[in-house]
């Protein structure tokens, strides 16, 4: 669709397929809903792409008995199918000002989970939140929400026009029918357990509290999990940012809900329906670019060594450690999870994350120094499309 280079297709199937999440933990653990996720995710953007809006709907109303915020998602790529939008960046003024308001949310969460609250990480052998890095912890989880509204940062986004050119009373009522459609199927099931995850408290405290447990635990966890693809985004997040934007809306939109209310949990495999779109896009993203061979080297060596294709879980008994997480060789197998890696693992992922940054930075940059400061001197180059 997207006309890449054989080089650009095989980096873009690293980064989608070659990776823990992916490869090894779908066909270890068959009976969860991750790879029917994983697999719905990437035909609703296929769908979106192709403009195929009835496969869309019907993707959307199968994802909603799979892995519910895919209806939503369908439903915004309902409302907004463009594909290929302009992107027109807003001020400065205005990004800093979104970024100061959705930094403000994550500061005020912060002190009504811990403190107002009183949460703690009380799922059973979880790493306990450490109250003497909190300060850290709070800073970064705050700097994270600063820069995810960037995904907004498009000037058509505010104006009228662009509203009255994609909506229309087709497109609104198939929204509308998808939704009818879910709750007759819904009322004749006789379902009449109750659950607790169903209350909007529930969705944000279990989502944001386990990134409280160590600094950064987050990054590390799905560097983990997924492999560089966040080490990428961070890296060019700013123009990333603005070509996810270019798609219109409804992706832009489904990416800022998404990462403002999902992606700080750091059980990685709980953004299965929702990683394929960034792993996708940035992959157009980075096929829009020539970079040195080094540079794709490093995607294949990370997302190879994160996948961990030859470990083996060897179930004997294991010791549980003095903070409550599990000990190894069964720590193998629960520091994929995030939430329940030991603190030895969280330090060793930190340095794995850093190693990672610096090597990528070095790939993509020529540095000096300078009596000025330091100097950064691309080595890639946009390819004309």
């Amino acid at each position: 669709q997207y006309k890449l280079d054989a080089v650009s297709q095989l980096t873009g199937f690293a980064i989608i397929f070659l990776n823990y999440g992916v490869m090894y933990f779908t066909y270890y653990y068959p009976v969860m809903t991750d790879i029917p996720a994983f697999f719905l995710s990437v035909a609703l953007f296929y769908f979106f792409v192709k403009g195929e809006l009835m496969n869309v709907f019907l993707t959307g109303l199968i994802g909603a008995f799979t892995w519910p915020v895919l209806l939503v998602m369908a439903a915004a790529l309902i409302l907004f199918p463009k594909a290929q939008n302009e992107f027109i960046p807003l001020k400065k003024s205005g990004l800093i000002g979104m970024g100061v308001l959705s930094f403000s949310y994550a500061m005020f969460m912060s002190w009504y989970l811990l403190f107002n609250q009183a949460e703690k990480a009380d799922i059973a052998f979880a790493l306990p939140v450490s109250f003497g890095m909190l300060p850290v912890s709070i800073i970064c989880i705050g700097a994270l929400y600063f820069f995810m509204p960037f995904v907004l940062a498009n000037r058509i986004y505010f104006k009228w026009q662009y509203y009255r050119e994609q909506f229309n009373g087709n497109r609104i009522f198939a929204v509308v029918f998808l939704f009818v459609v879910l709750l007759l199927l819904r009322l004749s099931m006789d379902v009449k357990a109750s659950s607790e995850y169903l209350s909007f408290y529930h969705q944000i405290k279990i989502h944001l509290l386990y990134a409280f447990q160590r600094p950064m635990i987050t990054i590390v966890s799905h560097f983990n999990y997924f492999g560089c693809v966040l080490m990428l985004m961070i890296i060019f997040w700013k123009k990333f940012a603005a070509y996810i934007s270019g798609f219109g809306l409804g992706v832009a939109g489904c990416v800022f809900i998404n990462l403002f209310i999902f992606s700080m949990k750091p059980e990685s495999r709980a953004l299965i329906f929702f990683f394929p779109w960034l792993m996708i896009m940035l992959s157009l993203f980075l096929g829009r670019y020539k970079f040195s061979k080094i540079f794709y080297a490093l995607i294949l060596v990370f997302n190879f060594a994160t996948a961990k294709l030859w470990l083996y879980f060897d179930y004997i008994e294991t010791p549980v450690l003095q903070d409550g997480t599990i000990d190894f060789p069964m720590q193998w197998f629960f520091m994929h999870l995030g939430i329940w890696m030991s603190e030895s693992v969280w330090l060793w992922l930190c340095l794995a994350v850093t190693v990672s940054l610096l090597l990528f930075i070095l790939s993509l940059y020529r540095i000096e120094f300078s009596r000025k400061g330091i100097l950064f001197y691309k080595k890639f180059e946009p390819i004309n499309l």
